[in-house]
């Protein structure tokens, strides 16, 4: 085994993009921490230094999928600029990037453990953040929601899970009218009332 000193961060960092390569290619179930340290080339005091366990490696990889997705979603509910609507389509349907590259580099079957905790993970912390949304819209009179953190996470799970490409494949018309089925079903859960100018 290859025995460098690295600066703390960068030994951390350099285990997790070991750990997420192996399981793009192999799985998380089927990947070791030993074949993580063997890729690395670090001991097993080393790599227990950063890591109690293979699953804290996926927690800081969900915390930050999950993290980065969330600081957007914030900065699109407190824009005074973007009507309710549109504010509730972007925070459930607009794709994060780095969400989006990363869910699709992981799609082995054996890396479903780590799909749905994302997924989870993404319901947990933005229904707040959609549900604050809504809060508004109730408050200017355009939706009516009885409950609208719960709301918001039915509707997070529908987007994320119907939305999946991994899951279903369709061709681009296809998914254009998923995307528009979602947006009925959206606007009539929320209430929304259309008569408003």
């Amino acid at each position: 085994m290859k025995n460098q000193v690295k600066p703390s961060n960068l030994r951390r960092k350099q285990i997790m993009t070991t750990a997420i390569k192996l399981f793009k290619s192999q799985g998380y179930a089927n990947t070791s921490v030993e074949n993580i340290m063997q890729e690395v080339g670090i001991a097993k005091g080393s790599f227990y230094y950063y890591f109690k366990a293979k699953e804290d490696i996926l927690d800081a990889m969900v915390e930050r999928v999950v993290a980065k997705r969330c600081q957007q979603c914030r900065n699109i509910a407190i824009r005074g600029d973007v009507a309710i609507m549109p504010k509730v389509w972007q925070i459930l349907v607009r794709p994060d990037q780095e969400q989006g590259n990363f869910a699709g580099s992981i799609s082995l079957p054996d890396n479903r453990q780590l799909q749905e905790r994302i997924n989870v993970e993404t319901i947990n912390r933005l229904a707040p953040i959609l549900a604050e949304v809504i809060a508004e819209g109730q408050a200017e009179g355009i939706l009516q929601v009885a409950q609208p953190l719960e709301t918001s996470q039915f509707l997070l799970a529908a987007s994320q899970f119907m939305l999946d490409s991994d899951l279903f494949v369709r061709n681009q018309q296809e998914q254009s009218r998923c995307l528009q089925a979602l947006y009925e079903m959206i606007e009539r859960t929320l209430g929304l009332d259309i008569r408003r100018p």
